[in-house]
C-alpha cells in the first residue's frame, strides 16, 4: 500500500489551514459589525455593553477556540505525515 502524503497535505492539511484563515476573517467581520453597531449608536448604554460582553465572552471566545483547534489539527496531521513519511522511506531503504 502506498500512502500519498502529498495528497494528504494538499487535500486535507492545506484545506484545514484555509478554513482556519476563513474563520479568522469571519471573526474579524463579525467584530467589525459589532463595533459598527456601537459606533453608529444603533445601541447605547447598558444594551450596548451587554451586546459587546455577549459577543466577546461567547461568540469571539468560541470562534477563537474553534480556530485554534482547527490549526492544531492541521499541525498534528502534518507532524504525523512527516513521521510516517520518514518511517516509510527508512523501511523502503532497509528492504532495498
Amino acid at each position: 500500500m502506498v500512502v500519498k502524503y502529498t495528497d494528504i497535505r494538499t487535500n486535507v492539511i492545506q484545506k484545514l489551514v484555509e478554513e482556519s484563515s476563513n474563520l479568522e476573517t469571519i471573526l474579524t467581520d463579525l467584530s467589525t459589525v459589532v463595533n459598527d453597531i456601537i459606533d453608529y449608536k444603533y445601541l447605547s448604554g447598558q444594551t450596548s455593553v451587554g451586546y459587546i460582553d455577549e459577543f466577546n465572552n461567547k461568540v469571539s471566545t468560541k470562534f477563537s477556540s474553534i480556530n485554534a483547534n482547527v490549526a492544531a489539527i492541521a499541525e498534528k496531521l502534518e507532524s504525523i505525515c512527516a513521521t510516517y513519511e520518514t518511517l516509510d522511506q527508512e523501511t523502503n531503504a532497509a528492504i532495498s
